[in-house]
């Protein structure tokens, strides 16, 4: 007798209904991602920090390149990525322009740059295909961010996504790395402890 879908074919179906609600978000992208680095620019989580992990949005994710402009007093970093090994290595760039290039899965990284130890960091900003208001977090299968955030324990960790990402429950398991605030166009709000 089965008590439903495995936590993997949940994940999986999940992925599939956002992937395809996100389709329909590319004429808003840009107006929409400036509402959710406004709402980051006027955070205490933003003023406070001052190494700040940051990621290179794919086309459905929303664009958070404005920061390094706005990034007065603090080094904003980017993710290198392991691809053989599963890990991350936030590398400090001066523009997401220059100094990047496009590697697997069409995610721009940093070429060089100086790596930084994730102890190190203040603030991450998390990107994420669904999250839920107690901090739950589906990314895109790989586990690189849930291998990461562990290693960064000091640091406040914001998921970062559109609203319509937000959903009731995300499906979580005990590798599944949680975020403690989550930030949209709607603002920025704190997740339950």
């Amino acid at each position: 007798m089965s008590g439903g879908p495995s936590l993997d074919e949940q994940k999986r179906s999940l992925r599939a209904a956002m992937k395809a609600g996100l389709a329909g978000m590319a004429s808003d992208r840009a107006r929409v991602s400036a509402r959710i680095v406004a709402h980051l620019l006027a955070s205490d989580a933003w003023r406070e920090a001052s190494i700040v992990l940051a990621f290179l949005a794919m086309a459905d994710e929303p664009d958070l390149d404005a920061l390094w402009a706005s990034a007065v007093g603090r080094v904003v970093t980017a993710p290198a990525i392991d691809w053989r090994g599963g890990g991350m290595t936030p590398v400090g760039i001066s523009s997401p322009d220059s100094g990047v290039r496009i590697r697997s899965h069409g995610v721009r990284e940093p070429i060089g740059g100086e790596p930084l130890s994730p102890d190190r960091l203040d603030l991450i900003l998390v990107p994420g295909l669904a999250f839920d208001a107690s901090g739950g977090r589906l990314g895109r299968g790989g586990g690189y961010y849930d291998r990461f955030l562990p290693r960064a324990e000091h640091a406040c960790r914001i998921g970062v996504c559109f609203a319509r990402q937000v959903v009731e429950r995300v499906p979580a398991g005990g590798d599944d790395a949680r975020v403690h605030m989550l930030l949209t166009e709607n603002g920025l709000r704190a997740c339950p402890a």
